[in-house]
C-alpha cells in the first residue's frame, strides 16, 4: 500500500489528537496557575528592541518588577509585542525579526519579541497545551509594564502567528485589555481550536482584533473571530505561488500573513479588502461597492466584518499599479518556517 500523502497524514494527526482531547475532557480554558507561567518563563526568551538598540535586544523578565527601570524601554512611544507559532522562534525562523526591523524603520516603537521555541515541541498536542500558559506569561509581562507606568493599553499592539495568535488572546484576557489595545492574528492555528471561544482567540480579548486568514482549513482557523477578518484569495490553502505547499503541509500558505503585513507596512494601501459574504460572491462581483478596509497598521478600527481581496503569486503581492518588492519582502518568499 502506498504511503499516505503529507496532507492526509497531517489531517489524520489532527483527528486523532482531537479525539484524545475529547476523551480527556476538553482543552484547558485557562492555565489557572501563575506557577506554571513562572516555570515557563525560564524557557522563554523575551527581548526588547528599540531604534537605539535594534540589533541584539535587551532581555526582559515578566516577573522582575525592577526590569523596566533598568531597560531601554521608552514609555512615551507605542509598544508592539510579537510572538511566533509552532516550531518557529528566533533561532529557527525570521518572521518576527523581519517585522521588528520594518516596524523600527517606520516609527519609534518598543518592539518586544517573545521566543518560546525552547518550550515548543515537535509534538503539536504538547505545544497546543502551552498556549494558555504562554498567554498568561505575556499577560503578566504586560501587567508589569502597566504597573510600572511603562505603557498605556491604548498604545499596545499584540501580533501573533498560528499558536502565538491564540496565546495573544489569553494575554489580552490575563492583562485585562478589555476595550483597549489591539491584537493582530496572522493565520491563527486551526487544529484543536475548532470549539469554545474561551479556548482560542476571540474579539473580546482586546479593544480591536484583526485577523489574516491564509491557510484554512488545514493549518489555519476558518471562521471569522475578530472585529475584522481578512481573507486574501479566499483565505484558504493553497495561496497563490505556494505550489503544492505540501512539505510540510501548508507552511507556505500558513506563513503568508507575515509577508502581507510586511508589504502593507512598506506600501500603505497595498491590500484593500471588500466586505463580502464569501469568496465566490466576491469573485462574482456581488459585493462590488460594499465597504472596504485596508490591511495593516493603518486599519480603521471602526471597520467590522469579513473582507476579501486578491494578491499576486510573487512579491510584490499587492496588485496596486507600480507596486514593487523590497529585498526584505523578497526574502519572505521561501519561508521554510516563519
Amino acid at each position: 500500500m502506498a504511503a499516505p500523502s503529507p496532507l492526509l497524514s497531517a489531517l489524520m494527526l489532527v483527528v486523532l489528537a482531537t479525539a484524545a482531547l475529547a476523551a480527556a475532557g476538553g482543552v484547558n480554558k485557562r492555565s489557572g496557575s501563575s506557577r506554571k507561567a513562572k516555570d515557563l518563563n525560564n524557557k522563554v526568551d523575551i527581548k526588547l528592541y528599540t531604534r537605539l538598540y535594534s540589533e541584539n535586544g535587551q532581555k526582559l523578565d515578566a516577573y522582575n518588577d525592577t526590569f523596566l527601570e533598568k531597560s531601554k524601554f521608552n514609555p512615551l512611544v507605542p509598544t508592539k509585542i510579537l510572538v511566533h507559532g509552532w516550531l518557529s522562534g528566533e533561532t529557527k525562523s525570521k518572521g518576527g525579526a523581519i517585522l521588528k526591523d520594518a516596524l523600527l524603520e517606520i516609527s519609534d516603537y518598543n518592539v518586544i519579541l517573545v521566543d518560546w521555541s525552547q518550550a515548543d515541541s515537535i509534538n503539536y498536542l504538547g505545544s497546543r497545551w502551552l498556549v494558555s500558559t504562554l498567554g498568561e506569561l505575556i499577560g503578566d509581562l504586560i501587567g508589569q509594564l502597566y504597573m510600572s507606568g511603562g505603557i498605556d493599553f491604548s498604545d499596545l499592539h499584540l501580533i501573533g502567528h498560528s499558536l502565538g495568535a491564540h496565546a495573544m488572546g489569553f494575554a489580552g484576557r490575563t492583562a485585562g485589555l478589555g476595550k483597549h489595545g489591539r491584537i493582530t492574528a496572522l493565520d491563527p492555528a486551526g487544529p484543536l481550536f475548532w470549539n469554545d471561544p474561551a479556548v482560542r482567540l476571540d474579539k473580546s480579548d482586546a479593544g480591536f482584533v484583526d485577523v489574516i486568514h491564509t491557510c484554512a482549513p488545514v493549518l489555519g482557523y476558518w471562521d471569522p473571530i475578530g472585529h475584522v477578518d481578512f481573507y486574501p484569495n479566499g483565505g484558504t490553502w493553497v495561496q497563490p505561488g505556494c505550489g503544492l505547499d505540501a512539505v510540510p503541509v501548508g507552511t507556505c500558505s500558513h506563513c503568508r500573513g507575515y509577508s502581507l503585513l510586511l508589504e502593507s507596512m512598506e506600501t500603505p494601501g497595498a491590500f484593500v479588502g471588500t466586505s463580502c459574504t464569501g469568496w465566490d460572491d466576491y469573485k462574482a462581483g456581488v459585493c462590488a461597492g460594499n465597504a472596504t478596509a485596508e490591511l495593516g497598521l493603518g486599519l480603521d478600527r471602526r471597520a467590522r466584518g469579513s473582507f476579501y481581496f486578491e494578491t499576486n503569486a510573487e512579491p510584490p503581492y499587492s496588485k496596486l499599479p507600480g507596486a514593487t518588492a523590497s529585498a526584505r519582502l523578497n526574502s519572505t518568499k521561501n519561508f521554510g518556517r516563519c
